[in-house]
């Protein structure tokens, strides 16, 4: 008779991690930390305050982005894929908050007789820091059971395995647990970091 299999399968996202802080509230706290934006770090604006914007910012750009370039960004030719598409998001949603907030400081400044309209850049470190804090442990927490689950799984296999159940069946030769996400490529990094 041939093995018998148990596999189980889990998402990930909301299943077995979930951010460490709210998403807004991480990326303010980056933000600041690289004095961005200007004008709303020398007035000391809250985190809860800068992150309100970054939220609605956000919500805005992540649409845009999924809008123009669906399964984050995988099958567009010559795209550098999720990495290239969290970079996007990142960056679009810090212009728009950049951009309000610039348009609240220079709110009746003109030159000549047209308003300023300033590109806005957004710097790179700051792009670079949150996708890599969003590909770890640094951005996400395991919720509190779920190692005690897989260690549950782990016993349970030798033990159905060594002794069969107590109705006689016989026990599971193997069991795998697999994660299966519609999200990006970033799970096996941020389970792994979590030590799983």
């Amino acid at each position: 008779m041939p093995p018998r299999i148990l596999l189980l399968t889990l998402d990930a996202f909301h299943t077995l991690f979930h951010p460490r802080l709210p998403v807004p509230i991480q990326y303010a706290q980056v933000a600041q930390s690289l004095d961005f934006p200007p004008h709303l770090c020398r007035n000391n604006i809250p985190t809860v305050d800068l992150a309100a914007k970054i939220s609605t910012a956000f919500r805005a750009a992540y649409k845009h982005e999924s809008a123009t370039r669906l399964n984050f960004g995988r099958n567009v030719v010559g795209f550098g894929g999720p990495r290239e598409w969290w970079g996007n998001v990142i960056r679009e949603c810090f212009k728009t908050v950049a951009r309000e907030d610039d348009a609240l400081a220079s709110k009746g400044k003109t030159v000549g007789r047209a308003e300023v309209d300033v590109e806005i850049e957004v710097p790179e470190e700051l792009v670079q820091r949150l996708l890599k804090r969003f590909e770890s442990r640094e951005g996400y927490l395991l919720y509190p059971d779920v190692e005690a689950f897989m260690t549950r799984m782990r016993r349970w296999r030798v033990g159905r395995r060594l002794y069969g159940s107590s109705d006689g069946s016989r026990g599971f030769e193997r069991v795998i647990v697999g994660v299966i996400s519609n999200s990006d490529d970033r799970n096996a990094n941020i389970l792994s970091s979590l030590g799983l």
